[in-house]
């Protein structure tokens, strides 16, 4: 059994990333959560997976941003932003967690036509 540590990644650039986790090398794995979804998009993916490289510590799935379905935009752009963070960790999946349950059936569509329309899958 392995075991992961979640971290919340400082969109607002409050603490030094690397340093933050750096710590968690002991557990070997870290589950990287983002909150705010406009802060997310301004951070460069590169200042997020960096650290991954210096150190001995793999990636649990990322946590995908906040959203609201109403904003397909927003959405698709942190979708499609998520999921480049994923692969570049080395991570099959990402923690979404729906607004609301009866909201699923909705974020499940728009999640697939954002990939159809991005990955003509």
């Amino acid at each position: 059994m392995e075991f992961s540590v979640r971290v919340s990644f400082p969109e607002n650039g409050k603490y030094d990333w690397l340093e933050a986790i750096k710590i968690f090398e002991r557990v070997g794995f870290m589950e990287v959560a983002f909150f705010n979804s406009d802060l997310f998009l301004e951070v460069n993916i590169e200042k997020i997976i960096k650290p991954f490289a210096k150190l001995n510590l793999k990636a649990s799935p990322p946590h995908f941003a906040q959203f609201s379905l109403v904003n397909l935009d927003l959405f698709a752009k942190v979708f499609h932003k998520t999921i480049r963070i994923a692969k570049f960790l080395g991570c099959d999946s990402i923690v979404i967690h729906c607004p609301l349950l009866f909201a699923l059936d909705k974020f499940m569509q728009i999640a697939y036509n954002c990939m159809q329309k991005r990955y003509n899958r």
